[in-house]
């Protein structure tokens, strides 16, 4: 289920692509008239954007050195709207390590939304960064080994029912529901591995797997019930 987090934000940059449209660090890619900082951070990797971001109706490749990340600040939110985002080096998204708990442990929530068909391929995600995936929208995490990764902030991906999420293999996904790196819920409910195979369909792609978000098997149920008794109703 999403939030209002999941919601484009009208106090925020956007991405005009006006530079070199690929860098997400170049302020020329950036109209920050409604935003509340006027560039983007000087170290990027090592400062986290402070502000609301909305990308829309485009494709980026990010080419940004491996490793270098794109930190985005406490309780803001990237919004990808129609949008396929790629990182062509071994990055990813996190949040600001500022908890130094166990990855159990919730410091202040970061988002980025997918939604219209969105894709975001990135090598990993991170550090309380939590990823809301809607129904047309995919997300693909090309790293092994707990790519969906929280370090001492636990990082949760949210699918919606018909939400694609890309792992290397299947026993990423077992170890998700096992909790080791993320969290993945899906509806609402988070996957374990008690259900995961009631909440996720998978395909096989050879090199990769995707899951596609399904109705839990009790919910399908309840509709074809309440299916049956209109049925009954109208025949009497």
């Amino acid at each position: 289920m999403f939030g209002l987090s999941a919601c484009p934000t009208l106090a925020a940059i956007s991405w005009t692509g006006g530079g070199d449209a690929t860098n997400f660090y170049d302020d020329a890619n950036w109209d920050f008239t409604g935003g509340a900082i006027g560039s983007m951070p000087t170290q990027p990797g090592t400062d986290p954007i402070l502000d609301d971001m909305n990308i829309t109706s485009t494709t980026i490749n990010e080419g940004s050195a491996g490793f270098s990340n794109i930190e985005i600040g406490n309780g803001f939110s990237l919004n990808l709207d129609a949008v396929s985002f790629t990182f062509t080096q071994s990055n990813g998204f996190v949040g600001v390590d500022d908890d130094t708990g166990t990855p159990s442990s919730s410091g202040v929530t970061t988002y980025v939304n997918l939604t219209n068909g969105s894709l975001l391929s990135c090598q990993f995600i991170s550090l309380g960064l939590t990823v809301n995936v809607d129904s047309s929208s995919e997300l693909y995490i090309r790293g092994g080994g707990d790519g969906l990764n929280s370090q001492s902030e636990l990082s949760v991906v949210n699918l919606a029912i018909g939400a694609k999420f890309t792992l290397p293999t299947l026993a990423e996904f077992t170890e998700q529901a096992d909790t080791q790196g993320g969290a993945i819920y899906v509806n609402g409910q988070q996957v374990t591995a008690g259900n995961l195979n009631d909440l996720l369909s998978f395909v096989d792609n050879g090199g990769s797997v995707t899951a596609t978000a399904i109705p839990e098997p009790s919910s399908t149920a309840l509709l074809g019930l309440a299916g049956l008794g209109l049925v009954l109703r109208r025949r009497r």
